[in-house]
């Protein structure tokens, strides 16, 4: 035995390399049941998909009993490494067939029938050999491995020094038995994060919209519970968590990373294209990950050809020369993109846009994100990514893009994000165009629309109401805005609203920027009897607290940003409102922020966030707010603080975490110290910017 590292260290090693290659068959076989239950496919092909299906199953079978306490030799390693690659060029099979974009079909199938034959006979004769090379005995095994170390990636000793890196939490997830089988069919997820430059810090909603449309996860809801769990069992760790304690960023630790990173390097799972990969291993790539640096690399030189791609993201170190990364946007290398992730990237030409679109379209691509610069309008001829779940837009230079109706009508469509207007020639596309009002109330899969513009022109406003499964919806009003649009704003507000109170369980998420609109129909939206929403953000002037908001029966999140609201008049607004968890105030005219005693609507809240420029009484006595989590007062001219009468923290059982404005008067910010130190929680007390 090897003198450092136990069997069981070893066998962590070898599970953990036959992660990633299950994880690939299981999905494999699963584009082939889909496939021989479509009514479309001939019958021949179905009898072939089936085979096929059998025989991945058969081979995962073999490699999953292959004895793992001593590691993996060289030829088991090269028997996974065969499994991934077949189970990766089945799934583009299948999915190149549902996209209707394909005639290849029978051909590829043939082909991967005689592959998967071959294979299975292939890994057979491997494990044969491997038993006539091994004798009985411990030792004997050991020092065969050794000998093979120089034809072979992998190794005891190579094995043994991976293994001796995993970090005790992957260890420890391994070593529960209960958690084993998770850690087979999600490691994949894991692994995502080697794309990601080291130490920076990813965001987690396009995260999981990654994970999802690469098919490592089924569902947001699944990529949901896979990121709880690995901040929960400290495989990641939270960066930065928002004011309502959503998990914004996140980041793997420098010894998880440098452990993903071989793990993802012995099989070929992402590719870091940092001027040190090999041209040899991007022909295998899957993802391809591009950091170029401020100086250092010249530009890219990649093969004319990179079939097998996946995943393409671009990290330009800050003043990049674009002519280092130009080469990995020439769309004609790639064939089966599911990700592109271009939006840290210099803008985008038109060229390069018609590119990915029209001369070279990806197909199967599923997530786009990219930097249009100054392009305002996005081309009719997107349509042809019939399979894009995620269209990113976001942070663009133009201040809002133009849309045509076709976007709306991409069949798998869920989230838009960016500040869209429908295109002027569109007057009525409900009238022009008569398939769109069955798609959009029948077919449309659009959840997130962050966001549109409403203004003189025909737009988002009207068709907001037909689209069933919104549930965020983030809307701007401008200054233009007519009063039939504002009418019709109106009306898909209260029926977005209204769905919520019919599907309570499906959180609805609605913001209002109106600080440029000149009317005030915040105030002529009629409340709808017993609604309900998740989250409501209000940012604009009101002459009174809005009855449709007084009118919900249950908010969870409210955000009220330069209403110029009292906090009297807030604080009454919401009285019948129940639920309410965060309450976050952007208000320079609140005067005093007093809790009132025994506030049952008020009881609930567990997180405060005020924002104010001005100074501020605030009052919260004992026995108030019990439920609080997190108080966040980022005022500089604030003079109160637990060691006064005004405010009371200690019979906060909750409280985690107190955050106060980095720039407070140094005598309050000595008493916030106490009081937080004093407090049976030792709550954590941090100084952010503030106004």
């Amino acid at each position: 035995m090897h003198a450092d590292l136990g069997e069981s260290e070893m066998e962590i090693a070898a599970a953990l390399v036959g992660a990633v290659a299950t994880a690939a068959a299981t999905t494999a076989a699963s584009k082939l049941t889909t496939l021989i239950g479509n009514r479309h496919c001939e019958a021949t092909v179905k009898e072939k998909a089936q085979f096929i299906k059998d025989e991945v199953r058969f081979i995962n079978s073999l490699i999953k009993s292959m004895p793992k306490e001593l590691g993996l030799s060289p030829l088991q390693t090269q028997c996974i490494v065969q499994l991934s690659r077949l189970a990766c060029e089945i799934e583009d099979c299948v999915d190149l067939f549902h996209t209707g974009k394909t005639n290849t079909l029978t051909y590829d199938i043939d082909r991967l029938k005689t592959k998967s034959l071959e294979m299975r006979e292939r890994i057979h004769t491997y494990l044969e050999i491997e038993k006539k090379m091994v004798p009985i005995g411990t030792d004997r095994l050991v020092e065969d491995h050794r000998r093979l170390l120089g034809t072979s990636h992998w190794g005891v000793e190579r094995a043994s020094q991976w293994a001796a890196a995993v970090p005790q939490e992957l260890r420890d997830l391994l070593d529960d038995s209960n958690h084993r089988f998770w850690v087979d069919k999600n490691f994949n997820c894991l692994l995502y994060l080697c794309l990601f430059p080291p130490n920076q810090d990813v965001s987690t909603k396009p995260l999981m919209r990654r994970w999802v449309a690469e098919g490592l996860v089924d569902g947001a809801n699944v990529a949901a519970e896979n990121l709880r769990f690995f901040i929960d069992k400290s495989i990641i760790r939270s960066i930065h968590t928002s004011n309502n304690g959503e998990v914004e960023t996140c980041q793997s630790t420098s010894q998880m990373h440098a452990c993903i990173s071989e793990k993802s390097k012995s099989q070929n799972f992402v590719l870091v294209c940092d001027g040190a990969a090999r041209i040899t291993e991007l022909a295998e790539a899957r993802r391809l990950s591009v950091h170029p640096p401020a100086n250092g690399i010249p530009e890219l030189n990649l093969l004319d050809d990179l079939p097998r791609l996946r995943t393409l993201a671009v990290f330009p170190a800050d003043e990049a020369n674009p002519d280092r990364y130009e080469a990995a946007l020439d769309f004609f290398r790639y064939k089966v993109l599911r990700v592109l992730d271009l939006k840290k990237c210099a803008p985008l030409s038109e060229q390069r846009l018609k590119d990915i679109i029209i001369k070279h379209p990806q197909f199967l691509m599923k997530y786009l994100s990219i930097n249009l610069g100054n392009i305002n309008e996005l081309p009719r001829s997107i349509m042809e990514l019939n399979q894009l779940e995620t269209l990113d837009l976001s942070g663009t230079a133009s201040e809002t893009v133009t849309v045509h109706k076709e976007v709306l009508l991409l069949p798998k469509l869920k989230h838009l994000l960016g500040k869209f207007q429908l295109n002027i020639m569109e007057s009525n596309p409900l009238k022009s165009h008569s398939g769109l009002r069955d798609f959009l109330t029948n077919k449309s899969t659009l959840e997130t629309l962050e966001g549109f513009v409403t203004g003189t022109r025909y737009g988002f406003q009207a068709l907001m109401s037909l689209m069933k499964c919104l549930r965020i919806v983030k809307i701007w009003c401008k200054s233009d805005a007519s009063q039939a649009n504002l009418d019709i704003l109106s009306s898909a507000i209260r029926k977005f609203i209204r769905r919520g109170t019919d599907e309570p369980h499906c959180g609805r998420s609605l913001s209002v920027d109106f600080e440029a609109c000149l009317r005030g129909f915040m105030n002529e939206i009629d409340p709808v009897t017993a609604g309900i929403l998740a989250s409501l953000q209000l940012h604009g002037k009101l002459s009174q607290f809005p009855p449709f908001v007084a009118g919900l029966s249950v908010i969870e999140e409210l955000c009220l940003c330069s209403t110029g609201l009292s906090w009297e008049v807030i604080q009454n607004g919401l009285i019948m409102v129940k639920g309410l968890k965060y309450l976050r105030l952007v208000e320079d005219n609140l005067v005093h922020f007093d809790m009132p005693p025994k506030a049952d609507h008020l009881r609930s809240i567990e997180r405060i966030s005020i924002v104010s420029s001005r100074r501020l009484d605030i009052t919260i006595p004992d026995e108030e707010l019990p439920l609080l989590v997190s108080l966040q007062i980022l005022c500089q001219a604030l003079d109160v603080s637990p060691a006064t009468a005004n405010i009371q923290i200690n019979h906060m059982n909750k409280l985690e975490k107190i955050t106060l404005h980095h720039q407070l008067a140094s005598g309050i910010r000595t008493k916030w110290e106490e009081g937080t130190s004093g407090h049976p929680n030792k709550p954590v007390l941090s100084f952010i910017k503030g106004p």
